[in-house]
């Protein structure tokens, strides 16, 4: 494993195929409450999850096969928080249906579908984003270890990778949690567009690959 720290006490991993179902059992956890998953599907309650963890499973799944670099933070070999990056390469993420349809079939029983596909259309980038833009993904903290600053130093440590890695001028992403935009706002980012599906808000985020990484 390639490692790399952003404070003496946090430790960054880079995760491989195989952690793969500790970092949907990191998503499932940390997202079980987030607005838009408890609107998109009839239940994400832990023991009553199956279809909203299939979708966590194929979310990772889906990251791995575009070769997209996943990190983590391990807690007593407890895999505690992980973060995506995505679009190293200038190409913006793509969920083909095509590929994943196997996948989609033994998720869509669980969801809402009509508002499921609502907040896919409310999810799209922008389309006035600069033309050089990676995207972070899937940031997440186990519950029982939020509050520790994982989250805030893996994002810090995806925006090194991104600015090492390639040549894209700013860092996107989205949020469906309120608590979260506040976060990222204190790390820089920028709101650039906000949708609604119901009781559910999209923010969309933007920052300059060379904003203060002191924030």
């Amino acid at each position: 494993m390639t490692r790399g720290t952003i404070r003496p006490d946090i430790e960054i991993v880079a995760l491989a195929p195989e952690d793969a179902p500790a970092i949907a059992a990191v998503l499932a956890d940390a997202f079980r409450e987030d607005p838009a998953f408890k609107l998109i599907f009839a239940n994400t309650a832990r023991g009553k999850d199956l279809h909203y963890h299939r979708f966590m499973e194929a979310w990772v799944a889906h990251a791995m096969e575009e070769g997209n670099p996943l990190f983590g933070v391990r807690v007593d070999d407890d895999l505690a928080a992980v973060v995506g990056i995505a679009g190293l390469d200038g190409q913006a993420p793509q969920w083909s249906v095509r590929r994943n349809l196997v996948r989609f079939l033994k998720i869509v029983p669980g969801m809402r579908l009509r508002k499921a596909l609502a907040m896919a259309a409310a999810t799209r980038r922008p389309a006035d984003l600069p033309n050089r833009v990676a995207e972070i993904s899937m940031l997440a903290v186990r519950t029982n270890y939020q509050g520790r600053g994982l989250a805030a130093a893996l994002l810090g440590h995806a925006h090194g990778v991104v600015v090492a890695a390639s040549s894209q001028s700013h860092v996107y992403l989205y949020t469906t949690s309120p608590s979260a935009n506040l976060f990222y706002a204190k790390q820089g980012y920028k709101l650039v567009a906000e949708r609604q599906v119901e009781s559910a808000a999209v923010f969309h985020l933007l920052r300059p690959c060379d904003a203060d990484t002191s924030l």
